[in-house]
């Protein structure tokens, strides 16, 4: 595969593995949305990639360093000689398996490094781990600028590590809206493609799958999953009513997809007149898969499943969810729950521009944007002054409205007062 010219300058970016998920689904969108006349990437590593990597448009190094289980000492000095012979203008790193190659890349002389934080680590999901945040305010003194993606993970650098805030950039994940829209609200409608025709196969859509042969079994089943499974989970969905309840993620252990099949199950155990109309879809694959699909299989519930694997189809499949899940146990900002809302700026929320304040009440987040004026000081505008301050116990007011106090409790249900009736 041919390289790019070397007179462009060169991002390299190290990953734990190039596999299915949304840091490297990100990784990826950014090499294939930057000027590609304007840099070179090469991608290290530390494991390996997948088939994963054909995603990727301009022609770019892959780098695998092959760590083996737990510690490898060696892997260290496999970095830094990777480093030292592509020798990039810039190194960027992202999450805690990646950390330590920011020292080995400032021994290596990279000018400019850049580290990501896109989640929490699978060993401390609530980031309070001792340990890791003596290794970040360590390895602080290499880093020139943090790209956090959420607000959690902006305030961890800044008060649990000390970063200094003027390092700091948030990049909150953003949904591609070209590829991820709600389905069409005519219920008799399948989802489009991405030029506004149906992405289902005409050949199954030809097919009826609720014909009589199809209705005397399961139309879920193994047998019409193999016509053409998207297909006919849509068309169960709208002709039968089915309710499908989906998730996308790997099957691991921080996202906790066995939560999700307990649930489910329970669902199904306490109410099973809904056996025949709820369905559990599960996109994506990983080392949690053979122990959900036993915890279905002794429930004798494996037919009300589908594990869908890794697919390039998730837009098509969130549109056939009536309702999406996200059971993970910890998150940064995840990709798929902004997709699966997958909206555009609606008029009435402030199309085509909004502007957004992140730690400001709603009445700074303007809508219909058409100037933006710079000031050194508060607005006392009427607005503000009138509905955004806050009169106190002790008779002083407080302005603005940063806190927001409980203004309602919800009592039923309750322990105490459960719910009943069983209908839907």
């Amino acid at each position: 595969m041919a390289l790019a010219p070397i007179d462009k300058p060169l991002i390299a970016h190290i990953i734990y593995r190039l596999d299915v998920g949304g840091l490297e689904n990100g990784l990826v969108n950014i090499i294939n949305r930057l000027p590609k006349d304007s840099y070179r990437h090469a991608i290290i590593c530390l494991t390996d990639y997948t088939d994963f990597s054909q995603r990727i448009e301009p022609p770019v190094e892959l780098i695998a360093l092959h760590k083996k289980p737990g510690k490898d000492i060696g892997l260290y000095w496999r970095i830094f000689k990777t480093i030292r012979r592509l020798n990039p203008d810039i190194l960027h790193t992202r999450n805690l398996a990646t950390l330590e190659s920011q020292l080995l890349a400032w021994l290596a002389r990279v000018p400019y490094r850049i580290h990501g934080l896109h989640g929490w680590d699978v060993y401390d999901i609530k980031g309070e781990n001792k340990r890791y945040q003596r290794l970040h305010r360590f390895i602080d003194f290499f880093v020139h600028r943090y790209i956090p993606l959420s607000n959690d993970l902006e305030e961890y650098l800044q008060h649990k590590i000390g970063v200094d805030s003027g390092k700091i950039s948030k990049i909150c994940n953003g949904v591609d809206t070209d590829r991820f829209y709600p389905r069409a609200p005519h219920p008799n409608l399948l989802p489009r493609g991405e030029k506004g025709q149906n992405s289902l196969s005409q050949t199954a859509q030809n097919q009826n799958p609720l014909s009589q042969t199809a209705q005397n079994q399961n139309p879920l089943s193994q047998t019409a999953q193999n016509q053409n499974p998207l297909s006919l989970w849509e068309r169960a969905r709208v002709r039968v009513r089915v309710t499908i309840i989906g998730t996308v993620g790997r099957l691991e252990i921080v996202k906790d997809q066995l939560n999700l099949v307990r649930a489910f199950i329970l669902l199904l155990e306490a109410n099973p007149q809904f056996k025949d109309k709820a369905k559990l879809m599960l996109v994506g694959d990983g080392a949690l898969r053979p122990q959900l699909e036993q915890l279905l299989a002794q429930a004798n519930l494996s037919s009300t499943a589908w594990f869908v694997g890794s697919s390039d189809e998730v837009p098509d499949l969130m549109r056939v969810m009536d309702i999406f899940v996200l059971p993970s146990k910890a998150e940064g900002i995840s990709n798929t729950i902004l997709e699966a809302n997958g909206e555009a700026l609606r008029k009435e929320h402030g199309y085509p521009v909004r502007l957004v304040v992140p730690g400001w009440e709603g009445n700074m987040w303007v809508k219909w944007l058409r100037r933006v004026e710079v000031m050194d000081q508060a607005v006392e505008s009427r607005e503000e002054t009138s509905k955004y301050t806050d009169t106190l116990e002790d008779g002083t007011s407080r302005k603005w409205t940063w806190v927001m106090d409980a203004k309602s409790v919800v009592t039923s249900p309750s322990p105490q007062m459960p719910i009943t009736d069983a209908s839907p």
